[in-house]
């Protein structure tokens, strides 16, 4: 394949699940009474607390795959390293604080 395919096939994917959502229904998202109301906004909420934590680790996963590629020799490799108390906290707290948050929430809006 030549580079120049590449991208024109990103250009046709967003059109490809255009076409291929366009038959699906909303069906969960719009709710007829105030249980199925309550129960799409719980939805919504949950989905929006557990963005907090997949987009960063996507962003970081790209970020850190461009650091370390192998042609950029200037990146400081530590194999060596092997513990850090503060990412540790960070790693731990922020899902548990998340896990708290939608548990609450599930408990009084249900």
């Amino acid at each position: 394949m030549s580079k120049n395919r590449y991208p024109r096939l990103l250009g046709i994917l967003p059109l490809l699940g255009t076409l291929l959502l366009g038959g699906c229904n909303m069906t969960l998202l719009d709710p007829k009474g105030q249980v199925g109301l309550d129960e799409r906004n719980l939805i919504i909420t949950a989905t929006l607390l557990m963005l907090l934590v997949v987009i960063p680790v996507i962003v970081m996963t790209f970020l850190f795959a461009w650091k370390y590629r192998a042609s950029n020799t200037n990146a400081t490799y530590t194999p060596k390293w092997n513990h850090s108390t503060k990412i540790e906290i960070a790693v731990w707290t922020i899902p548990i604080l998340i896990i708290i948050a939608l548990g609450y929430i599930t408990y009084e809006s249900t």
